[in-house]
């Protein structure tokens, strides 16, 4: 089993209005020419070798992000790691919390 140590950093923007995450592996990077298609379903890089996956989870992170009206970047150097940075728009609404009663009977 292989172990994928990484930073998660969160950051509020006051002034552009909006959220970022960002995410540093220090892993074995992405070959730059894999880079445009990375967010393709079943895409997975040309180096991952023996390491088990789908080629989903970024497809699928992708199209939350997009979902959502954010943006998501990659940037990677080969044996060094990969680094992803998200944008998502910081709504000034506040959603309901669990068990609220705008949340119970919501099927009439």
């Amino acid at each position: 089993m292989q172990f994928i140590f990484f930073n998660l950093i969160l950051r509020n923007n006051s002034s552009s209005h909006s959220l970022s995450r960002q995410c540093l592996d220090h892993g074995i990077g992405i070959p730059a020419e894999d880079l445009p298609k990375l967010f393709r379903t079943f895409q997975r890089a040309s180096n991952v070798g023996n390491i088990h996956g789908t080629g989903l989870g970024l497809s699928i992170v992708k199209t939350c992000v997009d979902l959502h009206g954010g943006s998501i970047e990659v940037e990677s150097v080969l044996d060094q790691g990969t680094w992803f940075k998200v944008w998502l728009p910081n709504h000034s609404t506040t959603l309901p919390k669990v068990g609220s009663p705008e949340l119970i009977n919501t099927a009439k």
